[in-house]
């Protein structure tokens, strides 16, 4: 799996928190900001058993989760290997998509003809 802000969405109102009382929330565990909690979570929801983890790279995350499954089908560790990636919508990924002027004015259609073209 390829993610990169895992927990980040729990984190921002925890550390609010600790900023104004001194202690997390009872309801935060810095075990949310482990990156294996994502490939965790694919395994226990499909059933697929295995070798798992999470590759996180930031924007690339997802793209470079493939060779590692290709690499370990090639070694003989598993017969399939599942790849995929998720992160969640939160202010700190957004703010960072909105620093780099990627963010588009209307629906997005990147392969399209009729696409918004910028300079």
């Amino acid at each position: 799996m390829g993610g990169c802000n895992t927990g980040i969405h729990e984190a921002q109102p925890a550390i609010g928190h600790y900023l104004e009382h001194g202690v997390y929330p009872t309801w935060f565990d810095l075990a949310m900001l482990e990156e294996s909690t994502l490939s965790d979570f694919a395994a226990a929801y499909t059933g697929i058993t295995g070798p798992g983890y999470t590759i996180s790279t930031a924007c690339s995350s997802s793209l470079k989760a493939f060779a590692p499954a290709k690499n370990l089908i090639e070694a003989g560790f598993c017969d399939a290997a599942p790849v995929g990636g998720a992160d969640p919508l939160c202010t700190y990924a957004l703010q960072g998509v909105c620093s780099l002027e990627a963010i588009a004015q209307e629906h997005n259609h990147p392969f399209s003809h009729n696409r918004p073209r910028t300079n």
